[in-house]
């Protein structure tokens, strides 16, 4: 699916690193589906109806605005993981 959807896409010139941004539900977000989109160089963004409640946002204070299909614009700050890694 994935494979589909890139070659129907077109990542813009200045899209910085040049990687598609995939944006999944995370019930869809197992552990192999993860692995696959990281192994073709995909960056991906899990989505939950549920609320965060136990964290505290990334030292650098970056916040990065994405546009949604209606060209609506949603912006997202990184959250601190113990690891350094996804945030579960």
């Amino acid at each position: 699916m994935i494979d589909t959807l890139s070659a129907k896409t077109r990542v813009p010139k200045d899209s910085g690193d040049g990687k598609t941004l995939v944006v999944l539900d995370a019930g869809i977000a197992t552990e192999e589906n993860l692995e696959k989109k990281k192994s073709k160089g995909y960056n991906y963004l899990c989505v939950s109806r549920s609320r965060l409640t136990d964290y505290e946002l990334a030292d650098d204070m970056r916040t990065v605005t994405v546009q949604d299909s209606k060209k609506q614009s949603i912006s997202l700050r990184e959250v601190k993981s113990e690891d350094g890694g996804d945030y579960p």
